[in-house]
C-alpha cells in the first residue's frame, strides 16, 4: 500500500474517490464540515492538512475495505492522468467538456452550445424527450473549478469590451425582457431569441480580452446564459438547462463576478432537489458558499443557507434543517444590498421567505410527519401575503396541498390544487404542472376517495403535454 507521506488536497481527493463517496459523505465520515472537504479539493497540491487532520486521513485509509487501498494506490501512483476528453459533437444534450477554464475554451463552449441548439427545430428537440441529467462526480468535480485561478491563455489582443455602455444597457434590458416572458409562461416562445443573443454575444467577446474594463461584458453573457437556462429547466429540458447553467458559472468567472456564480449555483443545486439529487445539490451548495464567502451579501447567504437545508430535508436529517433554517432567518433578518432586489425577487415579496422555508419543513415530514405542523405555519403565512405572481401564489397551495397529504387530509389537499389550477393555466406545460405531477403521485394511495379521482384526472388532462417530466 501506498503510504502518503504528507497529505493535501490532493490526496484526499484521491481517497474519496477510492471509497466512492461524495463530498458530503466523505465529509460525514471523517466528521468534518462538508465545505472544508470542498476546500481542499478545489486547493489540490497547493494546501497541506494541519497535523491532527493527516493522522484522520491516516486512519481513514488504514481502516478502508482492500478494494479502496488498491484503487487509491492506483490513483495516488500514477503520474499520467489521461485527459478528459471532449463530448462528440453534433448532439443537442451533449456539453462540450473543457478540463482547464479559461477565456478562449469557454467563449469557444458557448459558440458551440448555442450553435448547435439553434440549428435544431424545437419540435425536435421536444420530440426526442428527457435525455439523461449529469448527476455525481461528472457533474460537480468540473464545477470546482470555478474556485481556480483562471488557466493563462493568450492574450487576445483587443482593447475595450467590443461593447459601448448603450449595447450594454439596452442587453441588460433584453435579459429583464426575457425574463419577464418566463414568468408570463411564454418562455418557450423566446428560446430561441434568447439563445441567438448569447450566441452573438460570446461570439464577440471572442475577442475581448477578461479584464476589469470588459467584466460587464461577460457578466452580461453569463446573465444571458442564466435566462437561456431558466427557460429551459422552467420546461422540463434538464440536461439543456444543465449546460446552460454551467456556461453562466464559466462567464461569471470571466466577469469575475462571484455573486453571479453563487446564485447560479444554487439555481444547478435547486435543479438536482427536484430531479431527486440531494447529494449533487448540498456540493454544489457548500461550493458556491465557500466561493462566496468574501463577497455574499445577508439575502445571498440566506438562499444558499436555504437551499442546504433544502438538501438535509430531502435527507431527513432534521437537526441540520432547524440549524439552516435558523441561519436563513438570520441572514435574510439583515435586510438587502442594492442588487439583491433584482437578484432575489421572491425574498422581497411578503411571505416568500415563509414559503420557502414551509417547503423545506415539507420535504422534512415525508421522513418524520410529525413536521407537517411545521410546514403548515409557514405555508399558511405566505398564503396570507399572496405574491402578485401568480404562479408563485400556486407553488405555496399545491405545497400546502402536499402537506395535507402526508397528514391524511386528501378532501382539503384538492380543495387547494382546485385554487391553483384556477390561477396557473399559463404554465401548466412548465413547473406547475411538475409540481402538479408529485400530487397526482402522492395523492395515489387514496384514488378511491371521489374527489381525489377526479383531481387525478384533471391533473392528468392539464399536464399531458408533460407527463415524461411528471415521472421523472
Amino acid at each position: 500500500m501506498v503510504t502518503v507521506q504528507c497529505w493535501t488536497g490532493a490526496e484526499t481527493t484521491a481517497l474519496r474517490r477510492a471509497m466512492r463517496l461524495s463530498i458530503c459523505a466523505f465529509a460525514k465520515h471523517l466528521g468534518v464540515d462538508t465545505r472544508t472537504v470542498t476546500k481542499w479539493e478545489s486547493r489540490g497540491h497547493t494546501i497541506t492538512l494541519l497535523p491532527d487532520t493527516q493522522a484522520l486521513m491516516d486512519t481513514a485509509l488504514r481502516r478502508a475495505p482492500e478494494e479502496v487501498k488498491t484503487r487509491f494506490d492506483q490513483a495516488v501512483g500514477t503520474k499520467d492522468q489521461k485527459p478528459t476528453t471532449a463530448s462528440p459533437p453534433g448532439s443537442p444534450e451533449t456539453s462540450p467538456t473543457i478540463t482547464q477554464w479559461n477565456h478562449h475554451s469557454i467563449t469557444l463552449a458557448a459558440q458551440q452550445i448555442t450553435g448547435e441548439d439553434l440549428s435544431i427545430p424545437r419540435r425536435n428537440t421536444l420530440a426526442a424527450g428527457p435525455p439523461a441529467v449529469l448527476a455525481g462526480a461528472a457533474l460537480t468535480e468540473p464545477l470546482k473549478q470555478w474556485l481556480l485561478p483562471l488557466n493563462q491563455d493568450t492574450k487576445v489582443a483587443t482593447s475595450g469590451s467590443g461593447f459601448s455602455p448603450t449595447e450594454l444597457a439596452s442587453l441588460e434590458e433584453v435579459i429583464q425582457q426575457f425574463r419577464g416572458w418566463t414568468k408570463n409562461g411564454q418562455g418557450m416562445l423566446v428560446r430561441k431569441a434568447a439563445i441567438a443573443q448569447l450566441n452573438d454575444v460570446t461570439d464577440r467577446l471572442r475577442e475581448v480580452s477578461p479584464e476589469p474594463a470588459t467584466w460587464r461584458a461577460f457578466g452580461v453573457a453569463a446573465e444571458l446564459a442564466q435566462a437561456v437556462a431558466w427557460i429551459l429547466w422552467d420546461h422540463g429540458l434538464h440536461r439543456s438547462a444543465q449546460r446552460y447553467y454551467i456556461l453562466s458559472v464559466q462567464l461569471a468567472k470571466l466577469a469575475n463576478d462571484d455573486e453571479q456564480a453563487a446564485y447560479v449555483l444554487a439555481l444547478l443545486a435547486r435543479q438536482c432537489y427536484e430531479l431527486g439529487h440531494p447529494e449533487e445539490g448540498l456540493e454544489i451548495v457548500a461550493l458556491a458558499q465557500y466561493g462566496s464567502r468574501k463577497t455574499a451579501t445577508p439575502w445571498m447567504r440566506a438562499m444558499l443557507a436555504g437551499h442546504e437545508a433544502w438538501g438535509y430535508a430531502l435527507r431527513g436529517e432534521s437537526q441540520a434543517v432547524h440549524r439552516t433554517v435558523g441561519l436563513t432567518e438570520e441572514y435574510f433578518s439583515h435586510g438587502p444590498s442594492d442588487d439583491d432586489h433584482r437578484r432575489f425577487q421572491f425574498f422581497g415579496v411578503p411571505g416568500g421567505l415563509a414559503g420557502l422555508i414551509g417547503v423545506r419543513y415539507r420535504e422534512l415530514a415525508r421522513h418524520e410527519p410529525r413536521w407537517a405542523g411545521k410546514a403548515h405555519e409557514y405555508l399558511q403565512e405566505a398564503l396570507r401575503h399572496p405574491s402578485d405572481e401568480p404562479r408563485l401564489h400556486a407553488y405555496d397551495l399545491i405545497a400546502l396541498a402536499r402537506t395535507h397529504l402526508i397528514t391524511a387530509e386528501p378532501e382539503h389537499a384538492c380543495e387547494l390544487v382546485h385554487q391553483a389550477i384556477a390561477i396557473a393555466q399559463p404554465w401548466m406545460k412548465g413547473r406547475v404542472g411538475a409540481k402538479l405531477g408529485k400530487f397526482h403521485q402522492e395523492a395515489a394511495q387514496y384514488a378511491d376517495i371521489p374527489v381525489v379521482g377526479d383531481t387525478r384526472d384533471r391533473i392528468r388532462e392539464l399536464t399531458a403535454a408533460n407527463r415524461w417530466w411528471m415521472q421523472g
